[in-house]
């Protein structure tokens, strides 16, 4: 190869790779030898994180985008890794970088996105907001403006209140982490996709959905993240992931007029019932978002969505899978679609009436094709990283 560049110096080259743990040596260094080749643009996808702190390989390959995700293995025995070392030596080229099966420090994730001459356009990570309690539920003491079950504090003895009032400390110096954080995400001017999902609830579903009520709001971890919006002009993705505590029914105010964000993805239990009015006043006068994601957010159908999809001119890709929509409420779905008629690829549960069967197919001049929902590997398909039906818009 190194051959062939200098006799052609004009040709670009692009490597994807692929690395596993047999690619490890008993050293720990990666046993794939480049033999002097340094591509021009190069993606690593990593499945074990030893090698996510292997200086030899990002300094050779200075890749544009890093996947790191640890594959195999029961999700319990999973280790958590600092990142900041990697972070730093990607600094001078990386795009793109996307994290799986672990989260990013508040203080690294800071660091990340205010390092200077900073080339970042997406970034999808796992964060953590609320601290974990021993039995699998989730401990805060933050008080919030609708629902969130904070555990009782009645007759305990010292040692519990000691231990809630440094629970109470922690999550303090988070909310500040966090205040931080979302002022740099205002004033960052290089990233353009952004996907943040909370960690224990997108790793440990099964226990949470057992453990804990609806989170809604939380003010300290809400009012920062809102104010983003009123002043960043770069981001056009945003996807949340079990993150309801960090918005609320003013955050779809602000976004209809946001008119930066053209892919909207708020998934997995992000948009609580009480927020839907709000939401679906967004839909219904937005002229900007395209692609719009409300997967698995046990949502029922109501007047507002219909509504909403009625006066809807804008989006172009639309996924509504995973919600409470029954039978008759899926005909109403596609009567709504039918009346805008601007949906050109829908995303839909089988449960579902049989879609070709209906007059939505039959008459729309603007459906191109329809989809079920479905996992897309080890990535999910609202990952702006993986192939998905999110590309066509």
């Amino acid at each position: 190869m190194n051959e062939i560049l200098v006799l052609a110096p004009h040709i670009k080259t692009t490597m994807l790779l692929e690395l596993g743990e047999q690619d490890l040596l008993w050293d720990g260094s990666w046993s794939v030898k480049m033999h002097g080749f340094t591509p021009n643009h190069s993606t690593v996808a990593i499945h074990n994180r030893q090698l996510a702190d292997n200086a030899e390989l990002f300094d050779h390959l200075k890749p544009s985008y890093v996947c790191l995700f640890q594959g195999g293995g029961y999700y319990r025995d999973l280790v958590h890794c600092q990142y900041k070392d990697m972070f730093d030596r990607l600094e001078p080229h990386i795009k793109h970088i996307s994290l799986d099966d672990d989260y990013v420090e508040l203080s690294e994730l800071y660091d990340l996105i205010t390092l200077e001459d900073s080339k970042l356009e997406s970034l999808e990570v796992s964060i953590i907001l609320l601290p974990r309690e021993e039995n699998g539920g989730i401990a805060s003491s933050c008080q919030t403006i609708e629902t969130y079950d904070s555990y009782a504090v009645g007759d305990q003895d010292d040692e519990k209140k000691e231990k809630e009032e440094e629970e109470g400390e922690e999550e303090e110096e988070e909310s500040s982490n966090w205040e931080w954080i979302c002022d740099a995400l205002e004033e960052n001017t290089t990233l353009k996709r952004l996907l943040l999902k909370d960690y224990y609830k997108h790793l440990y579903f099964n226990d949470y959905s057992k453990k804990n009520k609806d989170i809604v709001t939380i003010p300290s971890f809400e009012w920062p993240f809102r104010a983003i919006w009123e002043n960043n002009t770069t981001i056009e993705y945003l996807g949340l992931s079990y993150l309801s505590h960090i918005i609320c029914s003013r955050f779809f105010d602000e976004m209809q007029h946001n008119q930066t964000i053209t892919t909207l993805v708020l998934t997995e239990e992000t948009i609580h019932r009480s927020y839907v009015p709000s939401f679906c006043k967004m839909i219904a006068n937005t002229k900007t978002i395209k692609t719009l994601s409300i997967r698995d957010n046990h949502l029922e159908w109501c007047d507002e969505f219909e509504h909403a999809f009625q006066q809807n001119k804008s989006i172009k890709v639309l996924d509504v899978s995973g919600n409470r929509f029954g039978y008759n409420d899926a005909t109403q779905l596609y009567n709504s679609l039918l009346q805008s008629d601007t949906v050109q690829y829908l995303v839909l549960d089988h449960s579902k009436p049989p879609i070709d069967q209906s007059d939505y197919v039959r008459q729309s001049k603007s459906l191109k094709d329809y989809f079920y929902s479905d996992y897309k590997g080890d990535i999910r398909a609202d990952s702006f990283l993986s192939p998905s039906i999110y590309y066509f818009s």
